[in-house]
């Protein structure tokens, strides 16, 4: 359960480590272990480390047949490493199997956006919008496909339609703030940023924004108070 928490919140450093943790310390049920080589080449994925994503990948399908998840891992890895056509007969056989599948729809999604193309990424999202209209993460995926394919006021009213059900949405505000700030709407941002950082004043990624904000417009005294309150209350996500 801690993995999959970790795994919803894209928290993939703790996810490594955890995972890692797991597999040289605890004894493990063959399912147990299956589902921990899962985790553990899904952070792969996200560090872009192809052979290992994909030895992980292939152990987690081929322990896990029946679950979905693996399955699209060992599709994406397979895709990533170049094998793009063992990576379609995959992801054609569990459309097949699954239509309706809300994690295959939303890989689909990711492997579009991790190939830059926005525009078929931002329909899967969508899709899976549907199915799912109350998840906030899926529409700001949305909301990053349009402002990616040049739509800027479309990715900010997606992100309003967001905010107009939970105002205190630290990340839509954030998003919200980037793209605004891009579009030279400094009074606008700056707004954004500082209601994320409020809601949570641990969120390196508003401080750094904010940050470069106040750069932007001379304040270094503060800018380097928000890289400093970034850097000591998330090291890890502080680029």
């Amino acid at each position: 359960e801690r993995m999959e928490e970790l795994e919803e919140d894209e928290n993939w450093v703790e996810l490594k480590n955890f995972a890692a943790f797991v597999l040289a310390h605890d004894k493990l049920t063959d399912n147990e272990q299956a589902w921990t080589m899962y985790y553990a080449g899904r952070v792969y994925l996200e560090e872009d480390r192809g052979a290992l994503c994909l030895a992980y990948a292939r152990r987690a399908a081929l322990e896990l047949p029946g679950e979905v998840r693996p399955q699209l891992l060992l599709a994406l890895a397979e895709f990533n490493f170049g094998n793009s056509m063992r990576a379609e007969d995959i992801l054609i056989s569990l459309m097949n199997k699954y239509p309706d599948s809300l994690d295959l729809i939303l890989t689909l999604g990711l492997a579009n956006e991790r190939n830059a193309h926005w525009s078929a990424a931002r329909s899967w999202y969508a899709k899976a919008a549907e199915l799912e209209p109350e998840d906030s993460r899926i529409r700001m995926k949305v909301a990053l496909m349009l402002w990616m394919e040049g739509y800027p006021e479309a990715a900010l009213a997606e992100l309003d339609k967001i905010l107009e059900k939970n105002s205190t949405d630290a990340q839509a505000l954030n998003d919200q703030g980037i793209i605004n700030l891009a579009l030279g709407r400094f009074k606008l941002a700056g707004t954004a940023f500082d209601k994320a950082v409020s809601i949570d004043p641990a969120y390196a990624d508003a401080r750094l924004n904010r940050a470069n904000l106040y750069a932007s417009k001379g304040d270094f005294k503060k800018a380097l108070a928000d890289l400093e309150a970034g850097l000591a209350a998330n090291p890890s996500n502080v680029k």
